[in-house]
């Protein structure tokens, strides 16, 4: 399906949203005289799209040069650095956009940098877990690659989930950045959008040695033929996700919105006003609300549950799917990682959940 483009610039100004800290505006983003991380220009939006290319076209001037793309957020960012002068691609555990943290992966560059050359940088992640940083040669087409794939390492050898707002870092040389895009890998006509936790991102289907496509939002998006924008965000609650509804929904033009929210809330409440700013939001774009009752295991998924009852949108019971004997109550061990994260098991019985209550995202 069509890729989306949500920011492609030239840099002939700085675009708005943009924050710039060094680097020149002169017909691109000229590198200052001497680097460091905290060299960046970077659009400032807070985005967890479950697959994205951020793209850069980039100027050789000094064969020395070292630079990187980015996701910057105070967790669970992502960095790629470009050291030309190593002659090394190099992928690194979650940036917080402070100081450098671990290389988890690097790679040679065997393709030569020429001086005053222009090349193609990209930093990608594909579904949910899979990073990929490249390096092309304008000229002669040649390349050279690192990827990495999170899901077959410990949590804590992860090489971040790249949340956050994308940009570039200059840390030593002389570059210039031609063009600069953030590209989403589903349409902006998606049919779907999924925004939800971490049950929604994947957390655990490695553990179960199983892969990402094996996600209940994953099984909606290839159900669909790819028509989906899935948003999954660890740790995430009502109103983390009420805030990254201003970035990602505003972007998109979907006709449902799935809604798997609530299991780290702690407030009924706070959940109760949040989500019904979510379902305005949804509807505010001519989209129809689709909200969940979370898998057993957060503790306010019996007063979510009552809550959604008699709505005018649908409701979809992951507490039934998940439940022994689908009682909605008492958690089906065998259906999970752990007290909150369901594994394939459990995620097949949220996809069947959803085929059940809201047959019409599939139609």
């Amino acid at each position: 399906m069509a890729k989306y483009s949500l920011c492609s610039t030239y840099f002939k100004t700085l675009p708005e949203g943009w924050v710039n800290n060094g680097f020149i505006i002169n017909n691109g983003l000229q590198s200052p005289v001497c680097g460091g991380i905290n060299t960046t220009a970077y659009w400032d939006i807070y985005s967890t799209l479950d697959a994205h290319i951020i793209r850069a076209r980039i100027k050789i001037a000094d064969i020395q040069s070292s630079f990187a793309l980015f996701k910057k957020y105070h967790l669970q960012g992502g960095i790629g650095i470009i050291d030309c002068g190593k002659r090394q691609l190099s992928l690194y555990k979650p940036w917080l956009g402070e100081e450098l943290p671990e290389i988890v992966a690097s790679s040679p560059i065997t393709i030569e940098i020429s001086e005053n050359r222009e090349y193609v940088i990209s930093y990608e992640k594909e579904n949910g877990s899979f990073h990929r940083l490249k390096i092309t040669d304008t000229v002669t087409g040649q390349s050279n690659e690192i990827t990495y794939l999170n899901s077959s390492h410990p949590f804590g050898d992860y090489a971040g989930k790249q949340w956050g707002a994308p940009g570039i870092m200059f840390l030593k040389g002389n570059i210039l950045v031609k063009r600069f895009e953030f590209i989403s890998e589903a349409p902006q006509d998606s049919r779907v959008m999924i925004f939800g936790d971490s049950i929604t991102e994947g957390h655990g289907m490695d553990n179960n040695r199983a892969t990402y496509h094996e996600r209940c939002s994953a099984k909606v998006r290839d159900k669909i033929n790819g028509s989906c924008v899935i948003c999954g965000r660890g740790s995430g609650d009502s109103a983390d996700l009420l805030d990254r509804l201003n970035f990602e929904l505003e972007r998109f033009k979907p006709r449902y919105v799935v809604v798997i929210i609530g299991t780290n809330d702690t407030d009924i409440e706070i959940w109760q006003t949040n989500i019904e700013k979510i379902i305005a939001k949804i509807r505010s774009k001519g989209a129809n609300p689709v909200i969940c009752v979370p898998p057993v295991g957060g503790e306010l998924v019996p007063q979510i549950a009552e809550y959604l009852q008699n709505k005018d949108y649908a409701v979809v019971r992951m507490d039934y799917a998940t439940s022994l004997d689908h009682d909605g109550v008492t958690q089906d061990k065998a259906l999970f990682l752990d007290e909150l994260h369901p594994n394939t098991f459990g995620n097949l019985r949220m996809y069947k959940q959803l085929l059940i209550d809201a047959p019409e995202i599939f139609e």
